[in-house]
Order: C-alpha cells, then structure tokens, then sequence
C-alpha cells in the first residue's frame, strides 16, 4: 500500500487489496488493521495536491468498498451465528473476562490498564510493557509536536492511525465482540504499536545518536531474563503429527462408548465429528 499511495501505482494498489483481502479471510482481527490502514490511505490521499475523484482514488474506494463487501460476507455467514452461541457469553465470562469491562466498571480505567496489558503481552513482561507504553506515548506525543498542528506529515498520520487501530479495538470489546487486553487476540494492534515506539526511543536518543545502537541491544537484552513463562505453552515435542493421531487413537480406543468426557469445545468436536483413523471407534 505504501508503494502505491508514493508511486500513485495502481498495479501496486490492486496487488495491496488482493493481500488485504486474504488477510481479513485469514483474521477476524485484521479488523483493526484494515479500518487503521484505511484512514492511513485516506489521509495519504487527500495530503496529495491531486484532482479530486482521479483515476488512483476511485479504484482505492473501489478496493475499500470490496474490504467491506468482504467483511459482511464474513458476518452474515459467520459471526452472526457465532456470536449467537451460548460458547461466546462463556468465553466472555470465562478464561477471556479480563478483556472486556465488567458491569459498573470505570471505562476510562479500564482502558488504560487494557492498554498497558496489551503491551506487556507484546513484550511478554509485566516490566517492559510498562517500558514500551512510555515509548508509545513519547513517540505520540514527538509526532504531535514535532510539526505544526496544521500539518499532516507521514508521521502524524501513522500516529492517527495507531490510534485507530486502538480506538476500534476498544469499541469492540464494548460491544462484547472481541477481547482488548492482555491476549493474543488483539496482538495485531503490535503492527501499528511498535513504529510509534521506535519513533519514541528515536526521539530520546536523537541528541545522543552514537548510543542508540548499544541502548537498543540492551533492551534486546533485557527482554529475556524480564520474559514471562507461558503456563499455557505446549512442548515442541508434542507438535509432532504422528503423536498426535497416536494420542487421538489411544483416546478412542481406551474410552468405553457412552462415557462422558468433560473437554473443551473444540477438540471435543475435532474428536466425534472427524476421525483421525478409519479403525478408530466413535466417541458416544
């Protein structure tokens, strides 16, 4: 997109939509990329001093108007069922409750501890998220007055769209639609966080340029001994295909049929309604 809002290359414009649109068939989160990205290209376009309604621009409204086509093609066809379920008000009240306010609760709070949880998730520590959201505001608040209010340099538009990317996060978890915190449902909001904090260490460093280099290699440094152990990681070991379809059989063949079996939604599913073996007897 980048190259084709510089070059006003239409080929490069189509090839962008074309990743786009894989993308939002990938992940539902690449929501808060897409509207993010969309204000970005706005913004790119209407800086440049072109006629009104060229040849450029309506095929850049043509390829927004297909991202949404997409988007209520997905939500008519699936999240509308989805968020239908019994599963998703467990979810919520479940292991994801951390992610979405709760009745009563002060929203302007718990968005800025959202917020300083979605960067220690991204930093995988509690210490250098807080460090990271320091670099965040700081590369904001540099991008802000850097230049005069009136301008919008490329800066300033990447800041607007950042804060893009985290406004509609958060409108969704208020509609109890998607998680905003410390989960990796919204990790996507990391493309459009980490430039905004480069900008920021590049600021504090500016007068000092000859130790931004050893600075940036010590907080390389500092993320290891600082990261947080995954409970929830799983042993590369256990990634092996053939231990899983092994495991899958010994499941179903040391099970009498009728027994119940308490597990989670989807393995459950996996289990009764595709069966990794032709020999492998049902679950009941």
């Amino acid at each position: 997109q980048e190259r084709a809002l510089q070059l006003r290359s239409i080929p490069s414009l189509l090839l962008s939509a074309l990743f786009l649109y894989l993308g939002i068939l990938t992940e539902f989160s690449v929501a808060f990329a897409t509207a993010a990205l969309g204000v970005y290209a706005l913004l790119r376009i209407l800086q440049n001093p072109e006629p009104l309604f060229s040849r450029f621009q309506l095929i850049w409204a043509a390829t927004q108007i297909g991202a949404l086509a997409v988007y209520f093609f997905l939500f008519q066809t699936m999240m509308a069922d989805l968020l239908s379920r019994p599963i998703v008000s467990n979810t919520i009240e479940g292991y994801l409750r951390g992610g979405f306010p709760r009745q009563g609760e002060n929203l302007l709070i718990f968005f800025a501890s959202s917020t300083a949880k979605q960067f220690a998730y991204l930093a995988s520590s509690v210490p250098m998220g807080f460090f990271f959201l320091a670099l965040f505001i700081a590369g904001l608040i540099s991008i802000w007055i850097s230049q005069p209010r009136t301008s919008l340099n490329p800066r300033r538009i990447l800041g607007l769209a950042s804060l893009t990317a985290f406004s509609i996060a958060f409108v969704t978890c208020l509609t109890k639609t998607f998680p905003y915190g410390r989960t990796r449902h919204s990790v996507l909001l990391a493309l459009f966080a980490v430039p905004i904090i480069a900008i920021g260490l590049e600021r504090i460093l500016q007068s000092i340029p000859r130790f931004i280099l050893p600075i940036s290699l010590l907080i390389t440094a500092m993320l290891f001994p600082l990261a947080e152990h995954d409970q929830q990681n799983i042993h590369r070991s256990r990634h092996d295909l053939t231990t899983m379809i092994e495991a899958v059989r010994q499941f179903r063949s040391s099970i009498p049929p009728g027994s119940f079996i308490f597990a989670d939604f989807e393995p459950l599913c996996r289990l009764t309604s595709s069966p990794t073996t032709p020999h492998s007897p049902p679950i009941t």
